[in-house]
């Protein structure tokens, strides 16, 4: 099951990967 904190953790991990390649 997807939990919220999960999924919030997955999303910052995307953010903060992003902004490192920029």
């Amino acid at each position: 099951m997807w939990q919220p904190k999960a999924k919030i953790i997955f999303y910052f991990r995307k953010i903060r990967n992003d902004l490192k390649r920029s």
